[in-house]
């Protein structure tokens, strides 16, 4: 991932987006998009951290994810957010 182009991201997402659901979706959405198609739950709580929001408690990040209906686990601790969403 080009962790400058995520940074100038990050920066919108901290001031527009102040739940940490919305923000999860946000960051699967940019690692689906443009890294690889998937995310990890490690990988997403990094991004957290680089955008300067802490560390989640990754319990609570997992059940964020699987309650959405936007997104779609493909894999332990992967999800996707499929094309059609």
């Amino acid at each position: 991932m080009n962790e400058d182009k995520f940074k100038i991201f990050a920066s919108c997402v901290v001031a527009n987006i102040h739940t940490t659901a919305q923000q999860a979706i946000v960051f699967l959405y940019f690692r689906t998009k443009f890294s690889g198609g998937k995310a990890t739950l490690q990988e997403l709580l990094s991004d957290f951290e680089i955008a300067g929001l802490g560390r989640p408690l990754s319990f609570r990040l997992r059940g964020i994810l699987t309650k959405d209906r936007r997104t779609k686990r493909v894999a332990e601790d992967t999800w996707i957010i499929p094309s059609n969403k």
